[in-house]
């Protein structure tokens, strides 16, 4: 998973373009989804100075928590 801006493939972190994850993590609740849930955000710490790498990437596992939490099937 990852965001978008609806032109360019992004591959950024969720919450960081415009797409409407409330309603995507709904939507995979919905339909039981129980696979895995990648992030392919590695655009997110692309220019993050290696001393912030350890926090950014604490934050994208919480980011994708919350979305698995989100999806009501956690």
């Amino acid at each position: 998973m990852h965001d978008t801006d609806y032109r360019d493939d992004l591959h950024t972190l969720p919450y960081c373009g415009r797409l409407p994850w409330q309603e995507i993590t709904e939507a995979l609740g919905g339909i039981g989804y129980t696979g895995d849930m990648t992030l392919e955000a590695d655009n997110f710490i692309a220019h993050t100075p290696k001393t912030l790498i350890p926090s950014a990437l604490r934050y994208m596992h919480d980011v994708g928590r919350e979305l698995i939490r989100m999806t009501g099937l956690s």
